[in-house]
């Protein structure tokens, strides 16, 4: 998730679950099916539209870890005149959860 930069308005668009998801995923070594990604505690602080910590589970275990994404997941902006921001997230997992 945090390898390359993404647009400011692609990421208002997707939730973080779902790249959190398709992270996973595409790294081979979470499972293929099945994980569960929770938003966990308050939402985003600043100008953010949602949470930025997260809980990921699977169905078939009962470890849970804690995913702090930042910055918090942007809003979404109707403005088409607006210029594209990149922005590079930074992503902290730990055990247990959030």
């Amino acid at each position: 998730m945090q390898t390359s930069p993404r647009s400011e308005r692609s990421l208002s668009l997707q939730s973080y679950e779902g790249l959190i998801r398709d992270a996973l995923h595409a790294s081979g070594e979470g499972p293929e099916f099945g994980a569960v990604v929770e938003a966990a505690g308050e939402e985003g602080t600043g100008d953010g539209a949602g949470p930025d910590r997260f809980e990921i589970s699977t169905p078939d275990t009962d470890t849970v870890h804690c995913m702090s994404v930042s910055p918090p997941r942007p809003e979404a902006s109707f403005d088409s005149l607006a210029p594209a921001r990149e922005i590079t997230l930074a992503v902290e997992v730990g055990q247990d959860g959030c």
